[in-house]
């Protein structure tokens, strides 16, 4: 058999193994291949939004000790003036 006749019934092959429902190779590497930068971009937009809710908590954050140090900055002074008023 020469190498055009091997190549042929390679091919014949092949096309009998699609109409079956057989795949190449090839196409489940092609197939993995879309999947997995699908879920590249999947996982690379959830760490974009993870990132972006950390830093929002980290700001939240850093307000809310702020309140608290002002709430207890003002309550003691508060307390002090009214020791000096009525002391």
């Amino acid at each position: 058999m020469c190498a055009g006749q091997d190549f042929s019934m390679q091919s014949v092959q092949r096309r009998i193994g699609r109409m079956r429902g057989e795949r190449s190779n090839n196409e489940e590497t092609v197939e993995q291949e879309a999947k997995i930068q699908q879920l590249t971009t999947e996982l690379d937009e959830k760490t974009a939004v993870r990132q972006h809710l950390t830093e929002q908590i980290k700001h939240v954050n850093v307000r809310h000790t702020y309140s608290f140090i002002l709430l207890i900055t003002n309550h003691k002074l508060h307390h002090m003036w009214n020791r000096k008023a009525y002391g």
